[in-house]
């Protein structure tokens, strides 16, 4: 009889200390990773270059944003997708929103619209630099917003020869972004970028680098770059010519800057 008393005792001590902190611990746990006062999160987003031999390249861009603000619409409901129209090509595959009640709302081609980049009108040098804009129909404070694009060069600056830098996301919360750079296997290139999430596989004919960034927290501007990613947050790919070339200039280097994509000025 004393032995069942000690282990009722001890079941109810138990009981007790799980339910104490069953009531104590949510204040820990999931504040962390809470970014619902966030103006939105970047959930998936991804690049994908691919060079041929000829200088030539195609670019392929998806994105998935969670919207959860009036900030975040603004911030997101025009979207702009520069190029350069003297050597490329834009196109708009789609622009989808998701709402809370399983509806979708698809953006018309109606609502793109294809503009001068706002740099040529204080610097003329760059007149072909375009952009296409896009106003994101319906969208609202607790939507996702899909949308994909592709680029396609026309003429590359110099035959034979390619080059390309891309910046991650530096604003806001990143879950996860991917960039992938493919060149003809055969070819000597200069890679720069993330070392720790760089991989390098063998694909068709093609050398394939891949990294993966992410951005887990906030933090003020004077408190450093990166934020929870990458120390270095750039790619840079370039055959070794390019650089040593006279009518190249720092300017003329193709960049895509992903965290301006969402907004009107790029």
């Amino acid at each position: 009889m004393i032995g069942h008393r000690c282990v009722l005792s001890l079941t109810v001590v138990l009981a007790a200390l799980l339910a104490g902190r069953a009531q104590t611990s949510p204040s820990h746990g999931p504040a962390k990773d809470d970014y619902s006062q966030e103006a939105a999160v970047i959930e998936q987003m991804a690049t994908k270059i691919a060079f041929d031999n000829d200088g030539k390249f195609n670019r392929e861009q998806t994105s998935r944003v969670r919207v959860q603000t009036d900030s975040g619409v603004k911030q997101w409901g025009l979207l702009s997708f520069p190029f350069q129209s003297a050597t490329q090509t834009v196109e708009i595959d789609y622009v989808r929103v998701h709402k809370a009640d399983g509806t979708t709302l698809i953006t018309p081609p109606d609502n793109v619209q294809d503009l001068d980049s706002e740099i040529t009108r204080s610097a003329p040098f760059y007149s072909d630099l375009r952009e296409k804009h896009v106003a994101v129909e319906g969208l609202g404070k607790g939507d996702i917003l899909e949308y994909a694009a592709h680029w396609h060069t026309t003429k590359p600056l110099i035959p034979g020869q390619f080059w390309f830098q891309y910046s991650f996301q530096h604003e806001g919360i990143v879950q996860d972004e991917r960039m992938e750079i493919k060149v003809p296997a055969e070819r000597s290139v200069k890679v720069r970028g993330p070392q720790a999430t760089q991989t390098v596989a063998t694909e068709a004919g093609f050398r394939v680098y891949t990294w993966t960034y992410s951005k887990l927290h906030v933090v003020e501007a004077n408190a450093g770059r990166g934020g929870g990613g990458s120390p270095m947050s750039s790619v840079q790919t370039y055959s070794p010519e390019p650089a040593r070339h006279p009518d190249v200039s720092h300017g003329d280097i193709p960049h895509a800057d992903n965290g301006r994509i969402g907004a009107e000025s790029i």
